[in-house]
């Protein structure tokens, strides 16, 4: 009897042993259809990326495929769930808590939504992502193993939008890759550029050799889609990730108390040294895009904030404003271009306009969440925190541009997601004499 319930103990194990494995390897495969799968299901060698994304009125050839892959991802988190006991630390209920309020707020915003149906449907796709990613991380227990698996990801992503770029000329603007449009590509290539470079001080000889791949094959990307945001936020993000580290270091501040410390003296001293040479925002821009508007993003921001004052509180349901086809008040704007848009390019004034002030402000608190668990260096190796809070930067910066965090379904919105959660499980640090960074212990269960 007792050499029985030894070997069911043995079996129970084992098989929470091999979920755990696998529930690390799914967060890259979430994050893959999203940046692989689904643009080349759509794409067409002659006339490049055709359709795709999730959205309720897609017509693309992945709109089945998506609508199945989702309750699969949902599916095999939950089995994983009930197999191998997920580890929740308290950070982590900390960074989950503003954001599941969130989409909780979502769900329920389709009993104000003029499209009911298409608000539901949207908000539960971006709950079923933001659930299994945090599901899975929860039941691997192990960062290190799933940043390994993220990171051979973007390698993947990298080598298919190279050949693309090698096989196909640059549109007007400049090569879009396997995707609909050179900001996606700029975007992919900054997120592989960013595991590619912090893999460089990981894992072993072949480990190295493929982050070493990642990071130059990520920044011929980017250099090839022509993407100034993408370019800037490349080199801005990691920057300002290592001045919040070593900043806090030598004034012995806390971590968020110095993020917020630079931002205030960066903003501040912006405007004084644009006071004292007489170089302003729409020279700035003039500059860089060739016009003041940020490509005609101004324009939409203007029109968006006259309807934001019409919902202020509440908005008008979650993705309840562009995505309603000829209901869509966009078409009541004087402006051509309006009429064609799917998204307002600014995530935080899109929040604000489907889920008024009231998402605003959860969303702002889940930015605080994530920033304050990415910035906790103690608790990791240093080139794993400055990973965190880089990919937290980046999209933080890119959502001032494109509609992201906790709004699209795409893979910078689910790198975010993935960092977020994973900076929450505490690792040993590693010396940074011996130069070698030995494998993350597993948090323990309790």
């Amino acid at each position: 009897m007792t050499s029985a319930v030894h070997a069911q103990t043995l079996n129970a194990s084992e098989l929470s042993r091999i979920c755990r494995a696998l529930a690390a390897f799914m967060p890259a495969l979430v994050i893959g259809y999203s940046a692989l799968v689904d643009p080349l299901i759509n794409f067409d060698l002659a006339q490049g990326f055709q359709f795709g994304g999730v959205q309720v009125a897609d017509t693309g050839k992945s709109r089945l495929v998506t609508k199945l892959i989702m309750p699969v991802f949902l599916g095999l988190a939950l089995l994983a769930a009930s197999l191998a006991k997920p580890v929740v630390p308290q950070g982590l209920r900390g960074v989950a808590l503003p954001s599941v309020l969130l989409l909780v707020l979502a769900c329920v915003s389709a009993l104000w939504a003029k499209s009911p149906g298409d608000t539901l449907t949207l908000a539960a796709y971006q709950a079923v992502l933001y659930g299994s990613l945090l599901i899975f991380v929860a039941v691997a227990n192990d960062p290190a193993r799933v940043l390994r698996y993220v990171l051979l990801l973007f390698a993947v992503v990298v080598a298919a939008n190279l050949v693309i770029v090698l096989l196909r000329p640059p549109g007007p603007d400049g090569h879009a890759g396997i995707y609909a449009h050179k900001n996606t590509l700029g975007a992919a290539g900054t997120c592989a550029m960013l595991f590619g470079v912090f893999g460089l001080y990981e894992g072993r000889l072949l480990s190295r050799a493929i982050a070493w791949f990642t990071a130059v094959g990520a920044a011929v990307l980017i250099l090839a889609s022509d993407s100034k945001t993408a370019l800037a936020l490349a080199v801005a993000a990691p920057l300002m990730a290592a001045t919040i580290f070593w900043t806090s270091q030598l004034l012995a501040l806390r971590p968020l108390l110095t993020t917020a410390l630079i931002l205030m003296l960066g903003v501040t001293g912006c405007i004084m040294l644009s006071l004292m040479i007489g170089f302003d925002t729409d020279d700035i821009l003039l500059k860089t895009y060739g016009d003041t508007t940020f490509t005609g993003r101004t324009e939409i921001w203007a029109f968006m904030s006259s309807h934001i004052e019409k919902a202020p509180l509440l908005g008008n349901g979650f993705r309840g404003f562009w995505s309603l086809g000829a209901a869509s008040p966009k078409h009541g704007s004087e402006i051509e271009f309006i009429r064609t848009i799917g998204s307002g390019h600014n995530g935080y004034l899109d929040m604000t306009l489907d889920l008024g002030l009231v998402g605003l402000g959860l969303l702002v608190l889940s930015l605080i969440a994530a920033l304050s668990a990415a910035v906790k260096f103690q608790l990791r190796p240093i080139s794993r925190s400055l990973l965190f809070l880089s990919v937290i930067i980046f999209a933080l910066g890119r959502n001032m541009m494109e509609s992201v965090i906790l709004w699209s379904t795409f893979f910078d919105n689910l790198t975010f997601l993935l960092v977020g959660f994973l900076a929450c499980f505490p690792e040993r640090a590693v010396s940074t004499v011996q130069g070698t960074a030995a494998r993350a212990p597993v948090y323990p269960v309790r």
